[in-house]
Formats: structure tokens, C-alpha cells, sequence
């Protein structure tokens, strides 16, 4: 990732107040979701849970995405992004 991006994530990242440099937490990861869809415009609650599964999952009915544990091994843009692909299934 280039210098300006990593600028770029952590000023994000500091205006919803989550530490850069580890792995994201569930509360870092609702911090996310919930900023998301706030900037879509949306109105919704959707519940975050991370667990030893294989894949994330994300549930339309009911509001609720998984994400796996493994996630956390990898790149912060890489958690971020997949956070909010399992959104879209919401």
C-alpha cells in the first residue's frame, strides 16, 4: 500500500477512533459497518460477530454478519474491504 494511502486509512481510522497497527476488533468492525451505512444513507442495525469459521457470512433477514477469525492475520485494508463486502450481503 503507498504512503498516501496508509495516510488515508489512518486518518479514517482516527475520526472512528480505532487504533491502527492490529488487528481490528468486533467493535472496530461495527465502527466500520455502522460508518458505511451512515455514509450510504441507509438506515439499519446490523450485529457484527468475528468466529472460528472458514468464510464470512453476511444475512439479509437478519441483519447479521460473521466474520472469520483468520481475518485478523491479514492486511488492515484487506480486513476493512472484506468487512464491508459481507455488508453487502445485509
Amino acid at each position: 500500500m503507498s504512503t498516501s494511502r496508509k495516510k488515508v486509512m489512518k486518518k479514517l481510522f482516527k475520526m472512528l477512533g480505532i487504533k491502527t497497527g492490529c488487528s481490528l476488533s468486533c467493535g472496530d468492525y461495527k465502527k466500520i459497518i455502522d460508518s458505511t451505512i451512515a455514509w450510504l444513507d441507509m438506515e439499519m442495525d446490523v450485529s457484527v460477530t468475528i468466529a472460528d469459521v472458514k468464510r464470512g457470512r453476511g444475512y439479509c433477514e437478519e441483519k447479521k454478519m460473521i466474520l472469520p477469525l483468520w481475518l485478523n492475520e491479514c492486511d488492515t485494508a484487506y480486513q476493512v474491504y472484506y468487512a464491508i463486502h459481507e455488508l453487502t450481503h445485509c
